[in-house]
């Protein structure tokens, strides 16, 4: 880590309330977390996509499956429920 980041995180955290600081560091870390982790799962939807269907744009390639428009959906994460947008395929 940098000295000017390092210096700015401990500047951060001498504004917080003694008690209070480690909650929210928390806090924050299991959000960051939360985020990243939705995001390998949209990633891998998208890997899947494309393993099925090809790339974007490439109509009747040597995909087996099509793409087939888009609907809203949700995954559950950590009990609650996450909206997303889930594309639809169609085989041939």
């Amino acid at each position: 880590m940098k000295r000017t980041k390092k210096l700015a995180l401990n500047q951060a955290l001498s504004l917080l309330p003694t008690r209070c600081a480690s909650e929210e560091i928390r806090d924050l870390l299991r959000e960051k977390i939360d985020l990243s982790l939705l995001a390998m799962v949209d990633e891998l939807f998208a890997q899947e996509l494309r393993a099925l269907c090809g790339e974007r744009y490439e109509h009747g390639k040597t995909a087996s499956c099509k793409r087939a428009g888009s609907e809203k959906g949700s995954i559950y994460w950590d009990g609650q429920r996450k909206k997303r947008v889930v594309i639809k395929v169609m085989g041939e």
